[in-house]
C-alpha cells in the first residue's frame, strides 16, 4: 500500500514537471569592441579621406595584437581608408573580411549587429562623432566626451586610443556592460 502511494505520488510529480515548458537557456552575449580610427597623415579638416600615419599604422598593429586572440567573428568599418586601415592588420590576423557600412548610416550598423548570432565578437572602427552614438545605442555609457555644436557628444579630436567593449546580454532585461580600455 505504501509502495503504491509513493509510486502514485512520484508519478504525479513527474507528470507535473513534464507538463511544464522546458526552461530556455539564455543566449550567449554579443561582445562589441568599438574604437575610433588611428592617427592620419593629415587632419580630416583638410582632407576628406586621409591615409593612416606611421602612428596610426602602429596603433592598428597594436589593435591586432590586443584583439588577435579574442575570437573575433565580425569586423566592421566605415567607407573611409582610415577606418579600414585601422582594422586591416586585425582582419588579416583573424582571417576575416571587413564589412563596410557607411559612417552616415548608423541604423544600418545597428541592424547588422542585431542580425548577428549569439556569442559573436564584433570589432567596429568608426569616427570621433560616430563612436559615442553607437556605444550609447548599444546601451553603454561613455565619459569625458566633448560637446560639438553639429555632432553633439563626441570623442576629442586628439584622442585615438580609446577602445570600448560593450557586452550586450542575450537575455531580455539583463544589463548591458560597457568598459573603456586604452590601447
Amino acid at each position: 500500500m505504501k509502495f503504491r502511494l509513493l509510486s502514485a505520488l512520484l508519478l504525479s510529480l513527474g507528470l507535473a514537471f513534464a507538463s511544464q515548458e522546458p526552461q530556455k537557456a539564455p543566449l550567449e552575449p554579443i561582445t562589441v569592441f568599438v574604437m575610433r580610427h588611428g592617427e592620419t597623415v593629415e587632419s580630416t579638416d583638410h582632407a576628406r579621406d586621409p591615409e593612416l600615419s606611421e602612428a596610426g599604422l602602429k596603433r592598428a598593429a597594436n589593435l591586432a595584437t590586443l584583439l588577435g586572440n579574442a575570437d573575433v567573428t565580425h569586423i566592421f568599418a566605415s567607407e573611409f581608408k582610415r577606418t579600414q586601415g585601422t582594422v586591416s592588420f586585425l582582419a588579416k590576423a583573424v582571417k576575416k573580411e571587413v564589412k563596410v557600412i557607411s559612417a552616415g548610416k548608423a541604423m544600418e550598423q545597428l541592424d547588422a549587429l542585431k542580425a548577428l548570432p549569439a556569442g559573436s565578437v564584433v570589432v567596429i572602427c568608426g569616427h570621433s562623432n560616430t563612436v559615442p552614438g553607437l556605444v550609447s545605442k548599444l546601451g553603454g555609457k561613455m565619459k569625458n566626451l566633448v560637446d560639438h555644436p553639429k555632432y553633439g557628444p563626441m570623442l576629442d579630436s586628439k584622442e585615438f586610443n580609446r577602445l570600448f567593449m560593450v557586452t550586450v546580454p542575450g537575455v531580455d532585461g539583463a544589463q548591458v556592460k560597457a568598459v573603456e580600455l586604452r590601447y
